[in-house]
């Protein structure tokens, strides 16, 4: 299988790229004013979808709740990075991206960190990383829900999920909006790190769990151990459910 993942994988990135490069101009003009973010979400969604085609991942999506009202915090485990690109045809709402601070060096995708569309997070800095959790609060203040990875990288061994960072329950907590957990069930198999060129990558059906919400009205930084457990408990229980099936 070795020559078909890789090629596949050839196929993945020059696809991925080509088509951002086309659409680099319009992302460039629509992040360059806050008042035009929600266009460039959309142009995001919409690409997100091509996406899907071209790749030849089609997303199957199953909701247990419907939806708090706007805005809430995405907490979703994260394995492949076909988790970034089909969050956008996970939610219709608009959203932004809580990443870390290297996202900022990348070259296409770094664009949207630096013109503060998304908000990256040094966390090795705590002034810095504090300036950060006040910009992604002012985003939830202006109705823009945010997407964070709570185990803060990608694990090597997915789907085994790393512990979670309390950055996500914290924020959730002070602001007090609710936390959406998601599942990715299959992304893990189907695209693996870029750069490991030979394993897992390929076709198939990306499947995703969108879980009941949870509410952290009344809830204070004592509950936030409790609360970051339940999310992970969530997410972890759906990934065993799955794979023990």
């Amino acid at each position: 299988m070795a020559p078909f993942i890789f090629l596949y994988k050839l196929y993945f990135g020059i696809i991925f790229f080509s088509s951002f490069i086309a659409l680099y101009p319009f992302f460039l003009l629509l992040v360059s004013t806050p008042k035009w973010h929600p266009a460039a979400f959309r142009l995001k969604r919409g690409w997100s979808f091509a996406l899907q085609v071209l790749l030849f991942i089609p997303l199957s999506k199953r909701t247990e709740a419907a939806l708090p009202n706007e805005p809430y915090i995405i907490c979703s485990n994260h394995a492949s990075y076909l988790d970034i690109i089909l969050m956008y045809s996970v939610f219709s709402n608009r959203f932004i991206f809580m990443g870390k601070h290297e996202l900022l060096k990348w070259p296409l995708l770094g664009l949207f960190f630096k013109k503060e569309m998304d908000i990256a997070v040094n966390r090795t800095n705590k002034i810095e990383a504090v300036k950060s959790l006040i910009k992604v609060g002012n985003k939830l203040e202006d109705g823009w829900s945010v997407v964070i990875f709570p185990e803060g990288t990608m694990p090597q061994h997915a789907p085994q999920l790393l512990e979670f960072k309390n950055g996500a329950f914290s924020l959730a907590i002070k602001k007090q909006v609710p936390i959406v957990p998601v599942t990715f069930l299959t992304n893990w198999k189907l695209f693996s790190d870029h750069a490991q060129v030979f394993q897992r990558g390929r076709p198939g059906v990306s499947k995703v769990i969108i879980h009941a919400p949870i509410e952290t009205k009344g809830m204070t930084e004592q509950d936030l151990v409790p609360l970051r457990e339940q999310v992970f408990n969530t997410i972890n229980n759906a990934l065993k459910l799955y794979e023990n099936r």
